[in-house]
């Protein structure tokens, strides 16, 4: 199985979200998400066989001559090593970009999976933007504060999106796998009086 353009179109017709496509099919969108001006791009690959979204979080150029580059690396590193779904890149012009893959090989993606998965990117985004604006700033940021508290929100969206596909029956087992694997990271970055009300096991067995 697998998905096509045309299903994803309706999807964000359904939401409400206008879009272009490009030459390949590729859609394209921009927007403003709590005060963050956000570019989308959405592609297939494989014959809709893996599922790629990517929005921008930093521009190309913006981060041109900027000092504490290195910090910031360190930081998107990290953002990758505890937050499973989805990964932030950065290119060697500065852009820094959040990509989610999903391979659909064995399954399609629901209208309910894509509205979680589109709404977790945006949100990522804009931690991400938020974090690497003050990191170039030099401003200083709380070692157990607002660097927790962010890297905190991104290990609830991964933890979300995994309970999402585990609770729906149109998911392939290999999904549900790599589900099980995200909640048992999560664990380890969130405190447990909000692993109680994410994580309900007399609903879903992990």
């Amino acid at each position: 199985m697998a998905i096509q353009y045309d299903l994803l179109k309706n999807y964000l017709d359904q939401m409400g979200v206008t879009y272009t496509t490009g030459e390949a099919g590729q859609i394209q969108t921009a927007f403003e998400h709590k005060g963050n001006p956000i570019g989308m791009q959405i592609n297939l690959h494989e014959d809709g066989e893996l599922f790629q979204l990517e929005t921008i979080a930093i521009p190309p150029g913006e981060l041109a001559g900027k000092e504490n580059l290195e910090q910031l690396f360190v930081n998107l590193l990290h953002f990758s090593w505890v937050t499973p779904f989805g990964a932030p890149e950065m290119d060697k012009d500065g852009e820094i970009r959040f990509r989610v893959e999903i391979p659909l090989e064995d399954g399609t993606l629901t209208f309910k999976q894509f509205i979680r998965i589109f709404g977790a990117s945006l949100d990522s985004t804009v931690i991400i933007r938020s974090l690497a604006k003050k990191i170039i700033a030099g401003e200083e940021l709380e070692s157990s504060g607002e660097v927790d508290s962010n890297l905190m929100q991104m290990a609830m969206l991964a933890m979300m999106k995994a309970r999402v596909i585990l609770a729906d029956s149109d998911s392939s087992e290999e999904a549900k796998a790599e589900a099980r694997k995200v909640i048992e990271h999560a664990k380890q970055d969130l405190p447990e009086e909000i692993l109680k009300v994410l994580l309900r096991e007399d609903e879903i067995r992990v």
